[in-house]
This record gives structure tokens, C-alpha cells and sequence, in this order.
């Protein structure tokens, strides 16, 4: 296991709950309650850790319900919020053109970024598009570990959710060439899910 792992998230600070909810309008309510929370303390913290971010269908709400949530706020909070902010997302797809309207850095604009006025330096994604993805992925690590690690880790649970999770893991515990190798199959693997589900 790599040892810098508690670097990039502390585990110990794991909530340790589980909580189901039937009715997925009520899970985003509580969702959005508890980032609402974490970007509350946020505010007064000197120096707060990243989030970390996701992509995908069932996210998509809780994104939509959070930003109505933050427009809420007093401007003072949500402009001192927007100012700070910071957040990495765990992975884009390799190879498609820049700009494409399906990569997640287009998501994260449209769903987050489009409607709070945030910048792609305060939604850090990956780039697909790099000449050296393995390279890429080796300089996201480290800015990562800049950043002190992430705070508060955001995953969807959809047909893709393993994917998510372990893309997470190995992250955090295989060497970048690995890393990069298993993201490519995932990659592959949500291709192949694509085809199957139209």
C-alpha cells in the first residue's frame, strides 16, 4: 500500500454511516444537506482541503439542488465560498478532442461550473487530452498532494459506480502507470456499458 496515502485522504475521518433513502428526492435533500454543511465550515477554516468531486446521472441532482441551494446563501458567504473554492475530480476520459461536449470537465461546466461562475483552476479535472496521459496523471497526483489531500470525496452510485470507486483506490494505492492503464479499461468497460444500455 502506498504510504502516502493519508496524505491524500485521511481515513480516519470517515463518517461511518450508511443511510438509504427510497425516494431518491429526499436522498438528494440529505446529500446536498450534508455538503451544504461541509461548505459551511469551510468558510472558517484557514486552509480547507479540496473536495472531491464526481460525474454522472446520479449526481446530476444533487449538483442542480446544490447550486439552488448556495444562491441562497447571504452574498458575503457565497462570494468568500466561490472565492476559495476548490475541487478535483478523479478522472476524464483519454482521447477525446478538447471541448467535447462529453468529457466530464463539459459536465462539471454545465452542472457546476456554468452556474456558480467557477473557473476550470476551481474545478480541477484531469486532462484527457494530454500528449502523455501517464505524465498527466503523475502531475494531478502532485497537485493533489499540494492541495493537502481532499476533504470531502464525492461518489454517484450508478452502473458505473465501481468504476468510480475504484479508480479512487487505485489513486490512492497503485503506481501512476497502473493507474493509468486501469482508468483505460474503465474507460473501455463504460464504452462497452454505453453500447449495451441505447
Amino acid at each position: 500500500m502506498n504510504q502516502n496515502c493519508s496524505v491524500l485522504i485521511p481515513f480516519c475521518e470517515f463518517p461511518g454511516r450508511v443511510t438509504v433513502e427510497k425516494d431518491s428526492a429526499r436522498l438528494v435533500e440529505l446529500v446536498v444537506d450534508l455538503l451544504e454543511d461541509r461548505l459551511r465550515r469551510r468558510l472558517s477554516q484557514l486552509d480547507p482541503k479540496p473536495l472531491g468531486l464526481a460525474t454522472g446521472r446520479t449526481i446530476q441532482p444533487i449538483y442542480t439542488a446544490l447550486v439552488s441551494r448556495l444562491r441562497s446563501w447571504p452574498k458575503a458567504d457565497l462570494e468568500k465560498l466561490l472565492g476559495g473554492w476548490c475541487s478535483f475530480n478523479l478522472d476524464e476520459y483519454i482521447g477525446l478532442v478538447e471541448g467535447s461536449p462529453d468529457s466530464f470537465a463539459a459536465y462539471m461546466a454545465r452542472y457546476l461550473g456554468d452556474p456558480l461562475g467557477l473557473t476550470f483552476d476551481q474545478l480541477r479535472i484531469p486532462n484527457g487530452c494530454s500528449q502523455n496521459p501517464q505524465q498527466e496523471a503523475s502531475s494531478y497526483v502532485k497537485q493533489l498532494k499540494l492541495f493537502g489531500g481532499l476533504g470531502t470525496q464525492l461518489l454517484g452510485l450508478g452502473v458505473n459506480t465501481i468504476l468510480g470507486l475504484m479508480s479512487l483506490l487505485v489513486l490512492l494505492i497503485l503506481p501512476v502507470g497502473l493507474f493509468l492503464y486501469l482508468h483505460q479499461l474503465a474507460n473501455r468497460m463504460r464504452s462497452r456499458l454505453e453500447m449495451i444500455q441505447t
